[in-house]
């Protein structure tokens, strides 16, 4: 693992050492799975009220995978 310079996020886990980098991974994992539940009940619940309200959870789902997205790649990078 090497720290990138233009990475603060990076740099921290790259100073955290081995237990930084897996609690990061572990919250990249749950983002990303947190993420996935939104979209998919966003797409398929009946409970919401309209379409705007299913594309608004579906927003957040993917919202949600795409912050994972980052924490992932930061901690691997």
């Amino acid at each position: 693992m090497t720290a990138n310079a233009s990475n603060p996020l990076s740099r921290l886990i790259a100073a955290g050492g081995q237990k930084l980098f897996l609690v990061t991974l572990s919250v990249a994992a749950l983002l990303a799975a947190l993420g996935f539940s939104f979209a998919v009940f966003g797409a398929f619940s009946g409970l919401l009220a309209s379409t705007f309200d299913q594309l608004m959870v579906i927003a957040v789902g993917v919202g949600l995978i795409g912050v994972s997205g980052v924490v992932g790649y930061s901690a691997l990078n």
